[in-house]
């Protein structure tokens, strides 16, 4: 192919020297390519030819070295087409074609020779070139029917250029970019360092393989000679060569690539570092190449062995780890990782192409690390001793926090120095490394470190700190890291290795022992610690560390009273030698540095591994670490010592400060000889502070031992701080000084004396020195007053400096005390006086005399003098010197009264003479203001009987009365006095004065109204109130208004209706009305339990329906307000009236209609309670009674009753409700039936699931059953009612069964007779004949005794065991074990011959087992037995049944109560005689026959109540009339004590199973368990309008009362009994007629005063007189709603804002609301009339 530069006759195409030299530079580069992928071609050459030449000049002779026959074989199994021959047998034989992969290596030797000068430069690259043949995606496309008329070839490769020879050596080089081939290079980049060769269909204008419909069509139309194949529909046809162009090139980076890269890997083994040059670096790829790289593709990759590591070469990704290329790692991290894990060493585009399509990598990152050093609990063992390479562990896991902290992310940056502080990574001065988060790891400079040298285990090297630079200045480090800053706090924390002893700590003061090491450490602690600043300060409060004048050292917290007010007053000697001690500390300190730097001058050094031989741009290699330890690595340690000496480590950060504190790491060091001592004397001018008075000042406080500051130990600023600004603040610091020495810091013990002294010496100073300590306190250098606050003076008064008249000197603290004499009183007259009062007089001078004034000390008179100290001590002067002191105020009276004070003092003196009590003549003296004037007479009538109320008689004259009327003698009755009388009726308990007392008080109320006054009133005991008939005092608060009388009588106390003050004064007198909830509830309990003992109201204030009117109505109003408790109590008690008389019921027992009479179990609700139907609903008065009901009636008598035998009434009454119980509801549809309760044939109360029908008399009776055990239903129970309520039979429940343990021993013999017995047994006719007993008995057992034996045993032990059904208990009932004769086991009758009793036959025996054994009743023994005894041919002769009588205890309770039979002795004990009783019908009762006995009989027509009445009573033979005077009632049994109730569970062993079915009552229902009498029916009522008594039964009747009492009534006593009850008869019948009249008056009353809720006033809830209406349309009391709107313009009903503050009268509502008042006041008018 020729290139022209002229034009010529065969091609007039040229090109100039540019182009050609431009093409011939790349055809150099590309010829060697040019052999990959041909079979044919194998040699070229590019030469010059110049025209006149007659040779060429060869440019490039590039020839093929490899052996040709491989790609011969490739070409050969490529054309044999086996690949298609296995796709179609595939189907047929389940085969599958395998894709086989070639690999070859090609040399390709090239000379390039210049036209300069000819030189051989031999070139031989070696080219790696894998060859896949039909894999299965291509295959599969190539196979399909619009793809075979191509005759494509499925074959793809992949070539490399892995090494080059040039001169005989190796060359570098960079692998070029890869092409893509389709036998010949396209000129298409990829952008792989390899190329790839596939069959793939080109468009040739665009030069893409991405071939689309329109490019199908462009191909065709300008070259349709190119494609001419016809490969089916043609509108498939271009989605078929895209589809096999994608599959090609898929297929070679999916399946190709991964045993290429292999290959290379091989090829390389030399040189293993060169293998990622041919990495597919996603980074470099073609774009429009990069699709086909896929995540495929590198995870394929990463699961080959084709990471590189140090020891190990190529590994897989799983067995190792990369390191993060962002962070370095230090020589001593480095060293770690790599003797303990393998790390690959690859570049970073391998890792970040990993990342990409997330493929799993681990990464050696500082996160990585600190968790791989948590995980490894050993690296704390393994670094312990290592701190060098701890701290290069702990730089690289610190590294990411600039990143973090760059990035905001404080959270984890927090959470990253979290981590670490649980590493064991931070070398101490002890040469150990620790875990921060285990111990307060401290920063501090070595002078710091000096002052506790115990503590080097806790401080941080200094080479730490230098790593550490950039941290320390940040307190999240600090804080997470859990490290202290050298400072205030750190030092409190470890006082205990200071050199002060433990025993110090909280001592106020401690003498101190100067010595070299404890000053120089009280010197640097001052130094760390500034004595200014109070926080810190309060840190050592416990500890002594304030060096004092006195030798001493105080606590920190007293830092406040010590004084420092002399700059000159330190010890000069002391300071110089301090600071010779310190400087001599920091030479010390700076020599030690200078050594380790010189000894240890090192630097840090990054290990940065690197391939060497290697060009590769832009690619880091790193090394990386896993958290999977690899074991199989040595820990190579090169022979190195791992030990480091820290204490010659050369390492100093002079310049580094640290956290907040800035604290400095290394102290300079100042040379000693530039040391000057500090002056005595004050160089500076510091004002007040170094005037001479100053140091006067200062000497008298050192003198007097006052806690003064030794200044030496002190820096010069802290010193001028803590100084007085000015002499004022001097004045209170010396003050607020000396008064804590006085008051707390009383003694000091001195360095050497054992003995404690007085702390502050006052007999030290002269007069003086107290003078100018005084002045020097009060007042500055000029003489002026300084400006003392209150609190300053009060100091001051404290100061014992004030001189007395007794010559001492005393304290002011007691300010009333002390006084100075005024001029007009002589000190000499004053010599009486005891020294006691003499030390309160002071002796002042007249330069003090304003300082004491401001002292507030007073000046006294002369009748100061006399209030002061001569009345206080009155009672304690003798009685002559006290009739003195009255005649010297009776004559100095008129000058005296004009003190105020005086009067004041006189008032409170006992002065006035009066007896000392009633009963004696004995006198005494008290004020004037506790007694009487004489001349008052109400309070003469009131304490006529106390004289000693009254002053003596000679106080009595005019000139003393005006004396003691003005100092306070109580001359008129006020609130007081009246109070005082009110007591005094108390104490003499007299209701005749307490009546004048409140007939007073009702006269003049308008004086004592008040509240106060009242308050105080309503607690004296003064009040008439008739309690239980007795008239008494009490307080208001105890007694209540005569109209709650029926709510409160019975107790509290009602008021009598003359002493009622008005109800205004109610509140304020604590009357309460209506009572509280609490008192009725009380009233209630008691009225209920008088009621139940007594059967006669005597209550004359009203009937008992009125009371319980008024309570019912009470408890409606406040039922809400009750408690559940008190309401479940009200439920259970006795509350509600029934009948005439006084029997009441609880409410559960109440309903409003009844069927029939369940006296005494429920009864009717009376009428006149209809109008409290809610509140009686509320407590459980229902319509009708349930089943439900009548099961917990029966349960609630169980519980009254326990096991006791019941009344005949309630034994009837108890089956009646058990027969409504099976009538109105069944066993399955009630839950109150599963803890029903029925009588036993005992007549006590049993759980129905506990009783038996008695269908076995004979077991019953034999006498080896435990009785007490087995519960036989009441024989008046009948079968019928038994089996609806499923009252299992005995024979049912009970087994038998051989004793436990019990073997019968078998007697072996030969008697016939048990031979006959077994033959008879086993006889057909002898089993028909049971089968036939069986059916008829209803047995379900068939009868089968053919293989049954009769065997003889010594003897028989059975037990009888009882099991209810649907219950697992089984119960033994067995009282003896020996008494069975025969008993049936397996197939054999085991007979106790030997036992058998006179009389018992052996058939007779066995006959019972059998009945038994198959359930045959046992009436049919005999005839079992004599079929045993008999001849089988004598079956029909045997007829006759057998049977078992009854107990007699059954006959006798059948018989109970039978009308006409005389009374059982269990009955005769519980008659009872109420000629008042109300009988009901069909009650039974007792009767007295004419020969005295006493029958039984039952009531046919009930009666009776309050009044005397006829009842018919069945008596057997006939119905006979009785008065309720002749007839007797049967009281029910009750348990009397708990000892009764525990001996009766014990004899019959009755659990307390179905007590849950009771409601546990509260302490209101305690008396309540007996239930009262029910109220007769209505028509009982009518039938006893007929049966009313004359008088002259009810004589007959008194008189046979009274004959039981033998006594009798004369003629004329029966004639005046007869003549009162005509009077009463007529009496009753008109009060009949007024109660009727009375009645509908409270009802219109009651109507009326239910519309009153219309009339009142939205304020003041009250009636209004002067309604108005207002803006809003509501009407109000005019007051009221003017009031309301002085201060608001709001509605008070809506709360909305009102248009208008007018009102409108309303005159109709005024019409009408008196007219309501007129209608009432007429009610209550006629009302009263008819009373």
């Amino acid at each position: 192919m020729p290139f022209r530069v002229e034009a010529s006759d065969i091609n007039n195409r040229v090109f100039n020297e540019e182009s050609i030299k431009s093409m011939v530079s790349i055809l150099e580069k590309k010829i060697p390519q040019v052999f990959l992928f041909t079979s044919n071609i194998r040699k070229m050459t590019m030469a010059k030819w110049e025209p006149c030449s007659e040779t060429l000049d060869n440019l490039v002779v590039a020839q093929l070295r490899t052996d040709p026959r491989l790609k011969e074989e490739l070409k050969s199994n490529l054309m044999k087409n086996e690949w298609k021959k296995t796709n179609k047998l595939a189907n047929i034989f389940k085969a599958e074609w395998t894709p086989k992969i070639y690999n070859q290596t090609i040399e390709v030797s090239h000379s390039h020779r210049s036209s300069a000068k000819l030189c051989d430069a031999d070139i031989i690259d070696t080219y790696l070139v894998s060859t896949i043949l039909a894999p299965t995606k291509i295959r599969d496309v190539a196979s399909q029917d619009i793809m075979k008329p191509l005759q494509l070839l499925p074959s793809i490769g992949l070539a490399a250029h892995v090494k080059r020879l040039s001169s005989g050596s190796v060359e570098d080089f960079i692998p070029c970019e890869g092409s893509l081939f389709c036998g010949f290079d396209s000129g298409l980049k990829t952008g792989l360092p390899f190329s790839i060769n596939a069959p793939i269909f080109f468009h040739e204008l665009k030069g893409s393989v991405i071939l689309s419909h329109s490019d199908d069509l462009d191909i065709q139309t300008l070259f349709p000679w190119v494609r001419m194949a016809e490969i089916g529909e043609s509108e498939r046809k271009y989605r078929a060569l895209f589809t096999w162009n994608r599959s090609c090139l898929f297929e070679a980076m999916t399946v190709l690539l991964p045993d290429f890269m292999l290959s290379i890997r091989d090829s390389l083994h030399l040189n293993p570092e060169r293998f990622y040059m041919y990495w597919p670096r996603l980074a470099k790829i073609r774009d429009w190449f990069r699709n086909f790289l896929s995540s495929h593709t590198y995870e394929s990759l990463s699961k080959l062995d084709i990471f590189l590591t140090k020891k190990n070469g190529f590994q897989k990704i799983d067995a190792g780890c990369f390191a993060s290329p962002e962070f370095q790692i230090p020589p001593g991290a480095a060293k770690y990782f790599q003797s303990r894990y393998k790390m690959f060493s690859v570049p970073v585009c391998v890792v970040e192409d990993l990342k990409i399509f997330s493929i799993n990598v681990r990464e050696l990152s500082p996160p990585a690390a600190r968790k791989l050093l948590r995980k490894k609990k050993d690296h704390c063992e393994k670094l312990r001793s290592k701190p060098d390479e701890a701290l290069d562990l702990l730089e690289y896991c610190l590294s990411d926090a600039i990143k973090l902290e760059a990035l905001d992310r404080f959270e984890d940056l927090k959470f990253m120095y979290f981590e670490v502080s649980h590493l064991c990574l931070v070398p101490v001065m002890d040469g150990t490394v620790v875990i921060p988060r285990n111990g307060n790891i401290i920063v501090a400079n070595r002078e710091q470190q000096s002052m506790f040298p115990a503590l080097l285990n806790k401080f941080v090297h200094h080479k730490a700190l230098k790593k550490l630079k950039s941290h320390l200045s940040k307190d999240i480090f600090f804080d997470q890291m859990n490290l202290q800053v050298f400072g205030p706090e750190v030092i409190a924390k470890n006082m205990h290795f200071s050199p002060w002893p433990r025993s110090w700590k909280g001592k106020d003061f401690v003498p101190w022992n100067e010595d070299s090491f404890s000053t120089l450490w009280l010197f640097q602690f001052w130094k760390e610690v500034s004595i200014c600043e109070n926080e810190s300060l309060r840190l050592f409060d416990s500890w002594p560390l304030i060096p004092l004048k006195t030798g001493e050292l105080t606590r920190c917290a007293n830092a406040r009273y010590i004084l420092s007010f002399y700059p000159g007053g330190h010890n000069e000697s002391l300071h110089k030698s301090l600071e010779e001690k310190h400087m001599a500390l920091k030479k010390r300190i700076a020599d030690e540095v200078k050594r380790e730097k010189v000894a240890h001058a090192t630097t840090s050094q990054i290990i940065r591994p690197h391939m060497e031989n290697i060009n590769m741009d832009d690619t880091d290699i790193c090394f990386i670490d896993s958290d999977v330890e690899d074991d199989t690595v040595e820990v190579c340690n090169s022979g190195e010592d791992d030990s480091v000496d820290i204490s010659t480590t050369a390492f100093t950060t002079s310049d580094d400060t640290n956290h907040n504190n800035n604290v400095q790491l290394e102290v300079p060091v100042t040379p000693p000889g530039n040391y000057v001592a500090p002056s005595s004397q004050p160089s500076q001018n510091y004002g007040f502070l170094s005037s001479l008075s100053n140091k006067n000042l200062h000497d008298i406080v050192v003198k007097l031992r006052g806690p003064v500051l030794e200044l030496a130990y002190f820096a010069k600023d802290d010193i001028l701080q803590i100084m007085p600004r000015d002499g004022l603040q001097l004045s209170r610091n010396i003050l607020s000084s000396i008064s804590q020495c006085l008051d707390y810091w009383t003694h000091i013990v001195l360095a050497g004396q054992g003995m404690p002294m007085l702390r502050l010496d006052w007999s030290t100073l002269t007069d003086d020195e107290f003078g100018f300590l005084l002045k020097s306190l009060t007042r500055n250098d000029q003489g002026n007053r300084l400006s003392l606050m209150t609190s300053d003076f009060d100091l001051l008064r404290g100061l014992p400096i004030y001189l007395t008249l007794s010559g001492t000197r005393v304290n002011l603290r007691d300010r009333d005390e002390h006084f100075i004499l005024d001029s007009s009183v002589n000190t000499e007259s004053l010599l009486y006086l005891p020294e006691r009062i003499k030390n309160k007089i002071l002796i002042g001078d007249s330069e003090n005399a304003d300082v004491l004034k401001d002292l507030d000390v007073e000046t006294m008179s002369e009748a100061k003098l006399l209030y002061m100290f001569v009345l206080p001590e009155f009672t304690r002067i003798p009685v002559s010197q006290k009739q003195i002191i009255c005649e010297t105020v009776l004559c100095n009276w008129t000058s005296l009264k004009t003190s105020t004070e005086f009067i004041t003092a006189l008032k409170e003196t006992p002065f006035v003479k009066h007896l000392r009590n009633d009963q004696t003549t004995d006198y005494e003296h008290v004020c004037a203001k506790e007694l009487f004037d004489p001349k008052v007479e109400f309070l003469c009538d009131i304490f006529d009987e106390n004289p000693s109320k009254f002053p003596a008689s000679e106080f009595c004259s005019l000139e003393w009365l005006e004396i003691l009327r003005e100092i306070g003698l109580v001359k008129s009755v006020d609130k007081e006095t009246f109070l005082l009388c009110a007591k005094r009726i108390e104490i003499s308990g007299s209701p005749e004065k307490a009546i004048k007392l409140h007939r007073f008080f009702l006269e003049n109320i308008s004086e004592y109204f008040d509240q106060d006054n009242l308050r105080k009133l309503s607690f004296i005991k003064c009040v008439p109130g008739e309690h239980n008939g007795s008239l008494d005092l009490y307080k208001f608060m105890d007694v209540f208004m005569p109209k709650d009388r029926n709510l409160v009588y019975m107790v509290s106390p009602v008021m009598l209706e003359e002493v009622v003050p008005a109800q205004v004064m109610w509140s304020r007198l604590g009357i309460t009305s209506p009572p509280p909830i609490p008192t009725v509830l009380n009233q209630i309990r008691l009225l209920v339990n008088l009621l139940e003992e007594n059967d006669r109201w005597n209550f004359k204030y009203g009937s008992i329906e009125d009371v319980f009117v008024s309570i019912f109505s009470f408890l409606q109003d406040n039922y809400e307000k009750l408690s559940p408790v008190v309401a479940d109590g009200l439920r259970n008690l006795n509350l509600v009236p029934v009948g005439i008389g006084t029997s009441c019921v609880k409410p559960t027992q109440l309903f409003f209609r009844l069927v029939k009479d369940l006296s005494p179990f429920f009864f009717e609700l009376p009428r006149r309670f209809g109008q409290f139907d809610k509140l009686l609903r509320d407590l459980g008065v229902r319509e009708t009674p349930t089943p439900d009901d009548y099961a917990v009636s029966l349960m609630e008598l169980k519980r009254d009753q326990g096991v006791l035998m019941l009344g005949i009434n309630d034994l009837s009454r108890c089956i009646d409700l058990i027969k409504l119980i099976v009538e109105e509801g069944t066993p399955e549809s009630s839950q109150s039936l599963k803890y029903l309760v029925a009588p036993n044939e005992n007549g006590s109360l049993i759980q129905v699931n506990r009783l038996l029908m008695a269908d076995m008399p004979w077991l019953l009776n034999g006498g080896r059953l435990i009785r007490e055990r087995i519960h036989i239903v009441h024989p008046k129970i009948p079968k019928s009612l038994c089996k609806q309520l499923c009252i299992p039979k005995l024979s049912e429940c009970v087994k038998e069964v051989l004793e436990e343990g019990f073997q019968p021993k078998i007697i072996i013999t030969q008697d016939p007779e048990v031979q006959r017995i077994s033959d008879m047994l086993h006889r057909e006719e002898f089993n028909s004949f049971l089968d036939s007993l069986c059916l008829h008995h209803r047995a379900a057992v068939k009868v089968d005794l053919g293989n049954f034996n009769v065997c003889y045993v010594e003897s028989l032990q059975t037990r009888f065991t009882l099991s209810y059904p649907g219950n697992s208990e089984v119960i033994d009932i067995t009282r003896e074990s020996c008494g069975a004769f025969c008993f049936a086991v397996s197939n054999r009758f085991l007979l106790a011959k030997a036992d058998l009793p006179p009389g018992i036959s052996c058939e007779l025996a066995i006959a019972i087992c059998i009945v038994d054994l198959f359930g045959i009743d046992r009436s049919n023994v005999t005839v079992v037995s004599a079929m045993l005894a008999s001849n089988h041919l004598h079956f029909n002769s045997v007829q006759r049944a057998l049977g078992l009588n009854a107990e007699s205890r059954q006959e006798d309770e059948l018989n109970r109560g039978v009308p006409g039979i005389q009374l059982f002795s269990i009955d005769r004990d519980l008659i009872g005689l109420k000629p008042l009783r109300y009988f009901s019908k069909g009650e039974v009762v007792a009767v007295k026959s004419c020969e005295g006995d006493y029958t039984y009989g039952i009531v046919t027509i009930g009666g009776g109540g309050n009044e005397l009445c006829k009842i018919s009573v069945n008596i057997g033979s006939e119905e006979r009339d009785f008065l309720t005077s002749q007839v007797y009632y049967f009281k029910r049994k009750t348990i009397e004590n708990q000892d009764q109730i525990e001996d009766l569970q014990h004899k019959f062993e009755i659990g307390s199973f179905g007590e849950k079915m009771l409601v546990k009552q509260t302490d209101l229902s305690d008396d309540s368990s007996i239930m009262m009498d029910l109220l007769h029916e209505e028509s009982n009522k009518s039938a006893n309008q007929d049966r009313s008594v004359n008088n002259s039964e009810i004589l007959s009747a008194v008189q046979d009362l009274l004959q039981l009492a033998n006594i009798s009534l004369s003629d004329n006593a029966e004639e005046m009994i007869n003549s009162n009850l005509c009077v009463h008869d007529h009496f009753s019948k008109q009060q009949e007629r007024f109660d009727i009249l009375i009645n509908e008056g409270n009802n219109l009353a009651g109507e009326l005063a239910k519309t009153a809720e219309v009339f009142l006033c939205p304020i003041t809830k009250e009636v209004m007189t002067d309604p108005v209406i207002c803006d809003d349309g509501h009407t109000y009391e005019r007051f009221a709603i003017e009031r309301w709107l002085v201060s608001r313009r709001t509605s008070p009903k809506t709360n909305q804002q009102l248009n208008s503050p007018s009102v409108i009268p309303n005159h109709a509502l005024r019409i009408a609301i008196e007219s309501w008042k007129n209608s009432i006041k007429q009610v209550q008018s006629f009302n009263n009339s008819l009373r």
